[in-house]
């Protein structure tokens, strides 16, 4: 798998709170599910699992369009059922948000297709991400 930089770390490294939209959102009802493995089996976490798996593959090949020189458009998280997308914006934010609703119709499409369903929200603040950290308003 190819190794794409983060968009929320500049040049030489330097860490940028930039103005994004934050998408954030979660399963409904994981808990439940989760806290039901014990009696029902393992299927509803293998079922979620391979959802992500196939999601986040799809993501990385067709909607981050990393370019030439690696670079992605966003940064996502997921935290158990918790995600979280940090968009950078450029010049009027237009077509990042395009992008953004292309990125969560095909995550929310896929978890139907499972039986799986999300909720959450979009919002726009100055956000910085990274491999273990997320600020921001949003």
């Amino acid at each position: 798998m190819k190794s794409y930089y983060n968009p929320y770390i500049r040049d030489e490294g330097k860490r940028v709170f930039v103005q994004s939209f934050c998408i954030y959102f979660d399963i409904l009802g994981f808990s439940e599910k989760i806290n039901e493995i014990q009696k029902n089996g393992l299927s509803y976490f293998n079922n979620y699992l391979s959802t992500l798996e196939n999601i986040i593959s799809h993501l990385t090949e067709y909607y981050n369009f990393g370019d030439e020189n690696k670079n992605k458009k966003f940064e996502l998280k997921i935290f158990t059922d918790n995600f979280v997308i940090g968009f950078p914006i450029n010049d009027d934010g237009e077509i990042e948000f395009s992008q953004i609703f292309d990125v969560i119709s095909y995550i929310q499409i896929e978890f139907i297709k499972n039986n799986i369903f999300i909720k959450g929200a979009i919002a726009h603040s100055n956000l910085y991400m990274d491999k273990n950290i997320v600020i921001g308003k949003a």
